[in-house]
């Protein structure tokens, strides 16, 4: 056997624990088989460590979009990722899979719910004063404080989720940052893309459509469907 197999054969050796539903015999008996392993064969415990495995997402387009490119930036923040654009206006997030899967999902999820609060919002406003919305200017406006109050609201929120800092976190975030920009270099390097940083905006914006954002920002939920239970899971951010 070589030296790949015997690793992953103590990988799978000490996967059986009383968590994953082997009895205290099982778990011990195959800890100690598993150290044996490593003390024959010269494995250390770096040795057991999977690869960090990479991932992206894209959205054709997005750059034109508000809603969608300035809660990217605060999803990508918010879970490590890199967020950039090309030259077509796509957006991408990259990062280590465990990541990228979540930071997926609560963009759809934040995504579809700004823009429902977005148009409440304007039916409202067209409901209460149509001439106002016909002026030159105002629903560019009213969009833009609109969707800032949302995203700098939620954005508040997503940093309330954060474990707070200790020097073992601190460590190793920086080192999970340091993998992502090392991953993302590579990826960059193999596709020869032109992409830079994404960031918000908040050009001419009404500041009573900003406080009305923010409210919608409070209504945004974090809660993640399991499975097809009634239940649901609070989202958190993994080290």
């Amino acid at each position: 056997m070589d030296r790949k197999k015997m690793i992953e054969r103590v990988r799978a050796l000490l996967a059986k624990t009383t968590d994953n539903g082997c009895s205290e015999a099982e778990a011990l008996s195959a800890a100690a088989k598993a150290q044996a392993l490593m003390d024959e064969h010269d494995i250390a415990q770096g040795d057991l460590r999977e690869p960090t495995q990479f991932s992206m997402f894209q959205r054709a387009k997005a750059k034109r979009d508000q809603v969608v490119k300035n809660l990217a930036v605060v999803v990508g923040k918010f879970y490590g990722c890199k967020v950039t654009t090309n030259e077509k206006g796509d957006v991408t997030l990259f990062g280590r899979d465990c990541d990228v899967v979540m930071a997926e999902w609560l963009l759809d999820t934040l995504v579809a719910h700004v823009k429902r609060e977005l148009k409440a919002h304007f039916a409202s406003l067209k409901q209460n004063n149509p001439a106002y919305l016909k002026i030159r200017g105002v629903r560019t406006r009213e969009r833009n404080g609109f969707v800032l109050g949302a995203v700098y609201r939620i954005e508040a929120r997503l940093r309330e989720l954060t474990p707070a800092p200790t020097p073992a976190r601190n460590a190793l975030v920086a080192t999970n940052t340091a993998l992502v920009n090392a991953g993302f270099a590579d990826w960059l390097k193999d596709r020869g893309s032109k992409l830079k940083q994404g960031r918000a905006s908040n050009v001419g914006a009404f500041n009573w459509a900003i406080d009305a954002g923010t409210e919608a920002g409070d209504r945004a939920s974090f809660a993640r469907p399991v499975g097809h239970a009634s239940g649901s899971m609070m989202i958190g951010r993994g080290a």
